[in-house]
């Protein structure tokens, strides 16, 4: 079964229950997607995602019935991108990809070179509507965590048991750097 985009639900669903979508999500669902009753969804609640059949889709409410659990392949170890505030919109398009690359940890940070200095409230809540539109898009169960913005020099304290980083002036190319680590890098995505 193929399902393009998903809505969210809220946490705890099992299979077999009968929701009331949010009006937002409702109004996704019915005026922009243009599903109609009866057909068949995706849905997630952050953390698992679930195919479900529109029963009632009215002017104020759409209702669904989980029908089963989406199997997705179990991760092997976590993915934390480190990435500069950047100015413009450069973030947005950063954190849509982390999304639709499998990103586990988004961790926004400073530098000497950083133009942008800090992210508003406003920022932040814009950034998780981002994500959370790459989510539906994608299919993906499960959304980044943003961190809070830290500088540079805490983002390399925190530990990890590898860190890459990318630089315009770095010592080798990533394809260089994965033949003579691939080792680690299996040995630490089974931990």
């Amino acid at each position: 079964m193929v399902v393009v985009n998903q809505f969210f639900i809220s946490q705890g669903s099992k299979s077999g229950d009968t929701l009331i979508l949010t009006p937002e999500e409702s109004h996704h669902l019915r005026d922009v997607q243009r599903h109609k009753a009866n057909e068949t969804i995706q849905v997630t609640d952050g953390k698992k995602s679930f195919f479900a059949q529109i029963m009632t889709l009215t002017k104020y409410e759409v209702i669904i019935r989980l029908m089963s659990e989406v199997i997705t392949p179990e991760k092997k170890g976590s993915i934390t991108l480190a990435q500069a505030l950047l100015k413009g919109d450069g973030i947005e398009w950063v954190l849509e990809k982390s999304v639709e690359l499998g990103v586990d940890f988004i961790q926004p940070f400073t530098s000497k070179r950083t133009i942008v200095e800090s992210e508003s409230p406003n920022k932040r809540q814009r950034w998780e509507k981002i994500m959370d539109a790459a989510v539906k898009q994608c299919g993906t169960p499960t959304r980044p965590i943003l961190k809070t913005t830290l500088p540079f020099e805490k983002v390399l304290e925190n530990s990890s048991e590898l860190k890459i980083i990318f630089w315009e002036e770095g010592g080798i190319s990533l394809k260089d750097f994965l033949k003579r680590n691939l080792f680690i890098l299996q040995h630490t995505s089974r931990h």
